[in-house]
């Protein structure tokens, strides 16, 4: 017998049994909201072309003439004068598909025959959620890698020092004088946002309340600027639509705001550290760790992740990253291949062999997700490292009453 990819001992029974009464419906997965996949453009990635996939994008042309003050000339002394010449140039990046892939736990129909079947449909709507979830992770974390300028708080510096980066810069990496000594405000959101606006030419997203810059950060970060900004109800919400991931169309992401041109999204899992890398990246802390519950395990809260010092949010304007997903390719002339589903999508298998499952007793779900990401205007990504800071809840102790005795009224 050769080496058994699924064995009686591997496949994972965790479909509720029904040997006392199971009552009511199986509550699903309370998925992570997260705007990542909702703030780049989408397009495909295409076929037969190279591994390496260039682009490019054109630099603002040097003219060699004064923006401050151009110096003209009497129009009558102009014969044989050709002019400045003006010099252009462009900046080029290479995109490559990666992909990921991954399988759910083994099961055995043996075994699902007596067990509570909506067990085994709010597992698959689970998986479908959480890969959803990893698909936003992965572009929070392409644009954190990524992203030409980066800030790093600190009360005792200048902007000019906290900053660093450029116009069509890629692969910034954070500047390793400091660890951010304060939580980030609204007034220095702003200053960032006109310096990306103002200096490096970042555009904003259209929206139907106008021109907007966008913040994603902890649900704690935007209840220090609502302080800030003295926000006690808000109302205003922007939307951008839909977006389709596989077959499916996603309610995108609900945007609060505007306040003074920028928009909030909250990251319900943003990225946390204690420690800066040997590469001036973050060491950063996983958000989860695995606990055994009454059938298989749980994600939970990392306490360590919960306890951090440190956090990361992101400032974005719009054109920074394509995300591109490839072509359909099933082969060419007689090498044809099944059709391949790289966006996510589960796929249930039941392989037969002439080994362990050879009356194709078990079977799994598969995925995969495939991508590339076209870097356009690295720039137009800000992420901003900043301190948390204990709260303070304005609690304060204060005398009792006096507790009332029976003898006191005889």
């Amino acid at each position: 017998m050769g080496d058994c990819l699924v064995t009686p001992r591997a496949a994972q029974d965790f479909g509720n049994k029904d040997i006392s009464r199971i009552t009511g419906n199986v509550l699903r997965l309370l998925v992570r909201r997260s705007p990542y996949i909702d703030i780049l453009d989408g397009g495909t990635f295409p076929n037969g072309v190279s591994i390496d996939q260039r682009a490019i994008v054109m630099e603002r042309p040097v003219m060699n003439i004064s923006l401050v003050q151009p110096a003209f000339t009497d129009d009558i002394l102009m014969c044989g004068n050709t002019g400045t010449q003006a010099q252009v140039g462009s900046t080029e990046y290479t995109t490559r598909l990666q992909s990921i892939r991954g399988v759910g736990p083994k099961l055995c129909v043996k075994q699902m025959r007596e067990a509570f079947q909506e067990s085994y449909i709010a597992t698959q709507d689970a998986l479908q959620k959480q890969i959803l979830y990893i698909m936003n992770v992965d572009v929070r974390s392409t644009l954190l890698l990524r992203s030409g300028v980066k800030c790093n708080v600190s009360s005792t510096q200048p902007f000019e020092n906290m900053v660093t980066g450029d116009a069509q810069r890629i692969d910034t990496v954070f500047r390793d004088y400091w660890y951010p000594d304060s939580p980030l405000s609204f007034k220095l959101l702003k200053y960032a946002a006109n310096y990306m606006h103002e200096d490096l030419l970042a555009e904003p997203f259209d929206s139907d309340k106008g021109v907007v810059a966008k913040w994603i950060g902890s649900l704690q970060s935007i209840e220090n600027m609502r302080d800030e900004l003295g926000v006690h109800q808000d109302l205003q919400y922007l939307t951008t639509g839909r977006y389709e991931i596989g077959t499916e169309g996603v309610s995108a992401y609900a945007w609060e705001g505007p306040y003074r041109g920028i928009v909030f999204g909250i990251d319900q899992q943003p990225l946390r550290f204690n420690t800066w890398g040997a590469n001036l990246l973050p060491n950063f802390i996983e958000p989860e760790i695995s606990v055994p519950t009454t059938i298989g395990v749980g994600a939970r809260a990392n306490p360590a992740y919960r306890s951090a010092l440190y956090e990361i949010g992101f400032l974005v304007f719009a054109n920074s990253f394509m995300r591109q997903v490839p072509d359909n390719y099933t082969g060419v002339g007689d090498m044809q291949f099944p059709t391949k589903y790289t966006s996510g999508e589960l796929e249930f298998v039941v392989l037969r062999d002439n080994d362990c499952n050879t009356w194709g007793d078990y079977g799994y779900h598969i995925y995969e997700i495939t991508r590339a990401y076209r870097p356009q205007r690295p720039h137009c990504i800000m992420p901003i490292a900043y301190k948390r800071c204990a709260m303070n809840f304005n609690l304060s102790p204060c005398t009792g009453y006096t507790p009332y005795s029976v003898t006191d009224s005889l």
